[in-house]
């Protein structure tokens, strides 16, 4: 069973989140690489997108920090308010998130979700959310990121997620959902 919230985002508010922000596009992917928790920011984003896009997906970027601005190929998309996060994650075809308020909001709003997990157990986490699929980069949880060696340098910054964890979180996306293939229309002869 899904957690229960006592926000109710009506289908109208996803349609409207999915117009504002995907337009006709097809199968979106939004992918929320950041956190307000440096440590669980994911810097192989673009690495990661260009795996999904090899799978079929549009990938769009939700979330802002001034270091994710600076270096994006693209001005990620920012909602005004949680609630329009919620409708935003709600009209996702697929989410795929580190730990954060979008691995929680996409879990609440029943979206196949992928949760990229370094510091914190994702097995733990996720065993209330049956629409999110955790897969844990770092071997050794440790909620204290500093608590053990596995530190890489990416993009000038210091994370706990291995080179190869672009690999396995586009493994985990392509077992989950695959994008939908849109219909040829026959010609009549």
């Amino acid at each position: 069973v899904n957690p229960k919230s006592c926000v109710k985002i009506k289908p109208e508010e996803v349609n409207e989140a999915r117009v504002k922000h995907f337009g006709a596009t097809r199968n979106v992917l939004a992918l929320c690489p950041m956190s307000a928790a440096d440590p669980k920011d994911f810097t192989y984003y673009w690495e990661l997108r260009q795996a999904l896009e090899k799978q079929g997906w549009s990938v769009r970027y939700v979330g802002h920090k001034p270091w994710f601005d600076a270096l994006a190929h693209e001005q990620p998309i920012q909602t005004d308010s949680n609630r329009e996060l919620l409708a935003l994650l709600g009209a996702a075809d697929c989410v795929v998130t580190v730990d954060s308020a979008c691995l929680h909001g996409a879990a609440i709003m029943k979206v196949p979700t992928v949760g990229i997990f370094n510091i914190n157990d994702g097995k733990t986490y996720c065993k209330y959310y049956p629409t999110v699929t955790p897969v844990q980069t770092c071997d050794h949880p440790c909620i204290m990121s500093k608590t053990h060696g596995c530190q890489w340098e990416h993009l000038g910054r210091h994370t706990c997620y291995p080179p190869e964890s672009v690999e396995r979180i586009a493994a985990a996306v392509a077992g989950l959902v695959r994008p939908k293939v849109a219909k040829q229309r026959r010609r009549a002869k």
